[in-house]
């Protein structure tokens, strides 16, 4: 009798093991499908830096713009020097997107980005690193003196040695007299976090 009961206990907890288990692997898969969303690699044309951004973004086609007073300006040779890179969401509405620009002359430096702040009511700045790299975030929170016109914009600067890269987002615009351009990217703000983030110099 001992046998049978101490068998039935056995068969019991089983069941209810082998079930507690494949819950776990369930909901661990369901939460790493959820939370870990693909993602690309990037290398500038000059081969500068490296980054990561979404998959589900997209890398817009560059236009050289001669710029901008006397002769026009003849387009650099790209594979010495880092081409400017827009990121652009999926699906998302007009001048939501993430713009990256290289350096690889030596030409900014965090110290003296530092000195050239602006210092007003609506500049902060914020020093720290990237992967072992000297950075500097810049958040403008502007609200024009008549309150016509209101923008969030984010700037991070991230310099190894000679090798920059400046990261620049646009969270929010708002325009009373221009309400068909006003948006809000907060949403994105993780995405422009990760993109910082990912940065990696080459040499």
């Amino acid at each position: 009798m001992l046998v049978v009961v101490g068998l039935i206990g056995f068969i019991g907890w089983y069941v209810w093991h082998n079930k507690n288990n494949t819950n776990k692997v369930s909901n661990t898969t369901g939460n790493s499908t959820t939370q870990t969303p693909s993602t690309k690699s990037y290398t500038d044309t000059s081969k500068t830096f490296t980054f990561n951004y979404p998959s589900n973004w997209t890398i817009k086609k560059y236009v050289h713009e001669p710029c901008c007073e006397g002769e026009p300006k003849p387009e650099p040779d790209w594979t010495k020097v880092p081409q400017p890179i827009t990121l652009i969401p999926k699906d998302a509405p007009k001048n939501i997107e993430v713009t990256i620009t290289g350096g690889n002359t030596g030409a900014k430096s965090i110290d003296k980005a530092w000195l050239e702040r602006t210092i007003d009511k609506f500049n902060t700045y914020d020093r720290f690193q990237v992967n072992s790299y000297d950075a500097l975030d810049q958040t403008t929170d502007f609200v024009g003196s008549s309150n016509v016109e209101a923008y969030i914009d984010h700037r991070d600067l991230i310099v190894h040695g000679k090798n920059s890269v400046e990261i620049y987002f646009r969270q929010k615009y708002r325009h009373d007299w221009n309400k068909e351009n006003n948006f809000d990217a907060t949403k994105y703000m993780p995405v422009f976090n990760a993109v910082v983030n990912s940065v990696k110099f080459l040499n």
